[in-house]
């Protein structure tokens, strides 16, 4: 073993796994990259920013793997063939709605398409932003494909109001197609106090007393990319 690693045909990953590397493919073989994450941690889901890339829900590649997990990781992040794979720590209560793929024959845990919306709209920082959630949530409801009570109902489990502020304000502002008692439930789940559209920007904004959000993105950001 001290031979395939030091010649670069076994990569190691964590104390006792290794990753093997065909012969010919030293130096740039990365491997399957969720293959690889599921191996990571235990137990674990593909999720955020990575979730959306699965569900074809945005054109964007990301070059992180963005991993939940309820145990603690000794590193928050780790590369492994120039690929970066981020721990994301959650408590056991926010560890749910998990569905499972295969890749290579082998099971993998993807966050479902509406935990997947659910948990960008709870942590835009690791989904590429607001913009990338809010193209996610207008295809999905567009081709519907997701379920909004499923929504409803997993933004209370996570237990942060703030989801049910950025949604409802996107679904007004981008004149999604919604049975009007789906937005009557989302603003009933709206806290007060008035929180950042997209937190990932420092900037300032209009006040939507409304949906108690400060709108830091210029409204115009928001539609732009279905002009495209």
């Amino acid at each position: 073993m001290s031979q395939l690693t030091a010649s670069g045909r076994l990569v190691r990953l964590e104390k006792g796994k290794y990753l093997f590397v065909p012969e010919g493919f030293e130096e740039n073989w990365a491997g399957n990259s969720l293959l690889i994450a599921s191996h990571l941690a235990k137990p674990y889901a593909i999720a955020y920013w990575s979730a959306l890339n699965y569900w074809q829900y945005t054109e964007q590649v990301p070059s992180t793997v963005f991993i939940q997990t309820t145990r603690r990781k000794l590193h928050n992040e780790i590369k492994i063939q120039g690929v970066t794979y981020k721990f994301i720590f959650i408590k056991k209560n926010k560890y749910f709605a998990n569905e499972t793929i295969w890749e290579k024959h082998h099971k993998i845990l993807v966050t479902s398409r509406e935990k997947t919306i659910v948990d960008c709209f709870d942590a835009p920082q690791y989904s590429g932003g607001l913009i990338e959630t809010a193209k996610a949530v207008t295809q999905g409801i567009e081709n519907k494909e997701l379920n909004m009570n499923k929504i409803v109902l997993y933004g209370e489990k996570l237990g942060n109001t703030t989801i049910f502020k950025r949604l409802g304000y996107l679904m007004e502002a981008l004149k999604l197609d919604v049975p009007a008692g789906i937005i009557a439930k989302i603003q009933e789940k709206v806290g007060k106090g008035y929180s950042k559209l997209d937190p990932t920007l420092k900037t300032s904004g209009k006040f939507n007393k409304k949906w108690q959000i400060i709108v830091n993105i210029p409204e115009e950001s928001l539609i732009d990319w279905r002009r495209t």
